[in-house]
This record gives C-alpha cells, structure tokens and sequence, in this order.
C-alpha cells in the first residue's frame, strides 16, 4: 500500500482528494485540455456564436464567410449577453457553468482568440449599456460601450493566415455550419441562403416508384412534435406541403391514398414548419449502422452509432438533460443517455409496425404495376418489413398488371404476349426469392466470436 499512498499524496498536491481511492485533478489541466479541442477545429468558435445566440433567444442568425473576414450577426436578442462582468468572469473560467448563452460566447472569444487572428471584433449594444471585445496583435482588451435605442450583437474575425489557407478556412465554417446547423429552430442564414432546412429535406420515393432508388430515399417517417418547445428542439417540416401523395397515420389522422412514404404522427403540428422532440426515418435500403444525432442550442452533436433495432436507420432527438464531455460536441453517455435509447427504439418499433401494416398499398395502384413488380428486387429490406404472406400476393399483383398490359397493347398475339410475360414473372419472382434469401440470410445469421 505504500506506493498507492504515495501516489494519492503526489496527486493531492494537484487537486484534491476527495475520498480514498478518488480525487480531482487540478483544473488548470481540464482549461488545457479544452483550448487543445478549441484550437483543433477551426470551426468551433462560429458554431459556439450560434450557440450562443440560440440560447440569448435570438430571431435569426445571419452569417457571411466574406473574402478575408467572417461576420456574424445576431438578430432580435433577448436576455444572456448583457453582463459584460459575467463575460470577463466565464473567460478566466468557461468550466464555471455548464450551459449558458455567455458561456458559449466566453468559449467562442477564447477558441477564436487562440487562433491568433489578424483581428477579433465582438460588439453588443442595448438600451441599458454594452461592452465590446477586441483583439489584434496578440493583445486582448474589453471596454464599456453607452446605452443603444437598440440591441446590437456583431462578431468580426479575420484569419492570420496566407490567402490559400484563408481560403480553406471558410470552406471548413461552409460545411460545418452546414451540416451541424440545419435543424435549429433559429433562423440561420449563411452567405444569403436558410441553413436551418429542418427534417424532411431529405428525398422520398414519388410515382412511379422506380427500382432506381438508392439508399437515401426513405419509406416511412416518425416525428414527435413538441408541445413545450425549447433551444434543443428540432425544426421539423410540413410534409403536406413538401409531399404530394403520403399516409398519415395516427390518432388524429386517417390512411390516405400514397406511394411510398408513410407519416406517423404525435401532436398536432403547426402549418409550414413546427418543433419537434424526435424524429426517425427508415431509409427505402436497409443497410448500415443505425446512428443517433442530438441537437444542443441548435447544433448537432456527433452522431452515435448504437443499435435500436434496424439497420440504417437515423434518429435525431434532443439533448435536453444531457451532458457532453470537454469537446462541447460528444454526448456523455450514462443512465440519461440509456434512456434516451429505450425511448428511441420503443418509436422506432411503432414505425416499422407501422411500415409492416401498410406495406401492402405499395402494389394496390393500378398505373405502373411493371414498375412497381421489377423495384421489389431492388430492395429486399422493405420485403424484410412485409410480411411472408404478402410477398406472393405483391408479385403475383405485379404479373398480373404486366398481363393486362400486354394484351392491351397486342390484342393479336395475346397468348405470344402472356407466355413472354409469364417467363418474365417467373424470372422475377426467382431472383426476388433469391435475394430475399441472401437478405434474411445475412440478417439472421449469428455474430462473429
């Protein structure tokens, strides 16, 4: 035991021992630690500004990755940015609080300044005073600003580097804007066009239903709209208005006539656009890790790859009452995480039966019956889906169709036609058989010791 306990005392030197056998280092090393994740992403400061400004309860984002400069403006501010003593405090020590507007500013002047910028201009100005921030030089100053008949909240950095890489900077603060920022519920806007695209911008299937559709089209979609909406809701689309043919099905809504796509609903959305809890879609392909994507203060975390109980499938949900470790964007996971899962894979289960209920109307439109035969081949994960019984009757729909077509066609050689068409029934249906046994067979089969 001697070596353990001159281990413990070395390291209450450093911190604190708390109890035997635990203590807590010094916090200086965990302040190290977070500007090593503040310098490594290039595009942490921006994403830790529209944090910030969705948490100060801001109106609209706007951002413009300009030549040399990136300026980003935020709109109809609320409470949170005001304190410029509570700023000064959070930039000695950003660990101070967990989450907070000021806090992502502290953090986003700190990874901004770290980056050694030709200059850094932070201004806000509202009707009881402001304060701005400037650093240029390696120097850093904040001064008191007078009262404004307005709010106003500017942030202006130009990167010291040489044009090339200048360059490739913006194009890093292009794509992770973009790809971490379109489900907030704020407004944000970069170089003049809406990032924030919300659920539903990703393709679905529309007639005909072609064997062409490939791995991002989806085939049913779950959405929980949010009755208490907060900063880590998800910004949900209408699918009235960006689908022409989809079932909705749920307590307050009938099965209508579709194609393809299948809406399950909770709560009565709003028209256009409404928040959302969670969000899963089931992709027209099966294939892949299922992954989970949360959204805190309207941007994503990254995604988690985590079984819920089909391949491929994408969950997006809130991260309200979770905690992230000192990259700011990895969920710690714990008991909140793991009943976070539960909850996803228990809607997830509600779609597939869902999907599993309906699958049959696929084939029950009488236009484009062909097409609709020769895609069954093409996705053997929507047949996996369906049940045994209903994938005879789906083909022998599809032959049929295909008879009627050719008599309609070729009136004098019907019997020529329906011959030709039942080699090609048969054809099909075998290959189908075949790849749904190669299907199953690789989802049935055992895991590797």
């Amino acid at each position: 035991m001697g070596q353990l306990d001159d281990f413990l005392e070395e390291q209450k030197g450093l911190g604190k021992r708390e109890s035997e056998g635990a203590f807590t280092l010094d916090l200086t090393r965990a302040q190290f630690k977070l500007g090593q994740y503040q310098s490594a992403d290039p595009a942490f400061f921006l994403l830790k500004l529209v944090q910030a400004g969705v948490l100060a309860g801001a109106r609209s984002i706007d951002i413009k990755l300009l030549r040399w400069d990136v300026q980003v403006d935020l709109h109809g501010l609320g409470e949170g940015l005001e304190s410029a003593d509570r700023l000064l405090e959070l930039l000695r020590n950003p660990l101070s609080e967990e989450e907070s507007a000021a806090r992502h500013l502290a953090l986003a002047l700190l990874s901004a300044t770290s980056r050694k910028p030709a200059f850094l201009h932070w201004v806000f100005q509202h009707p009881a005073g402001g304060y701005a921030v400037d650093s240029a030089g390696g120097q850093s100053r904040l001064c008191r600003l007078y009262p404004s008949p307005r709010t106003t909240a500017r942030f202006l950095f130009r990167e010291g580097a040489n044009p090339v890489a200048a360059a490739q900077h913006r194009a890093v603060l292009h794509q992770a804007v973009s790809h971490r920022c379109r489900y907030s519920t704020t407004e944000i806007r970069m170089d003049g066009w809406t990032v924030n695209r919300g659920v539903g911008s990703e393709p679905v299937p529309s007639a005909p239903w072609l064997a062409q559709l490939s791995r991002p089209f989806l085939v049913g979609e779950y959405l929980c709209v949010d009755s208490v909406p907060s900063s880590d809701s998800l910004l949900a689309m209408d699918p009235r208005r960006r689908r022409v043919r989809c079932a909705e099905v749920g307590p307050s809504h009938g099965t209508g006539d579709f194609d393809v796509f299948l809406q399950l609903w909770e709560g009565v959305p709003r028209s256009g656009t409404f928040p959302c809890r969670w969000a899963i879609q089931l992709p027209a392909a099966l294939e892949g890790p299922s992954s989970l994507t949360l959204v805190r203060a309207g941007v994503t975390l990254d995604p988690v790859e985590i079984e819920l109980g089909a391949p491929g499938v994408r969950v997006l949900g809130s991260s309200t009452g979770l905690k992230t470790d000192l990259s700011e964007f990895q969920v710690t996971r714990g008991e909140a995480f793991d009943a976070l899962v539960e909850e996803a894979r228990a809607a997830l289960e509600q779609l597939k039966r869902q999907v599993r209920d309906h699958v049959w109307m696929l084939e029950c439109r009488p236009a484009g019956l062909s097409h609709r035969g020769a895609a069954i081949g093409a996705i053997p994960g929507l047949l996996l889906l369906q049940p045994a019984a209903a994938i005879p009757g789906a083909l022998f729909g599809g032959f049929v169709g295909r008879l009627l077509e050719s008599a309609r066609e070729d009136p004098a050689h019907g019997v020529v036609a329906m011959v030709r068409s039942l080699t090609e029934f048969t054809t099909s249906l075998e290959n189908a058989h075949a790849t749904l046994r190669h299907a199953v067979a690789g989802r049935l089969a055992p895991p590797r010791s």
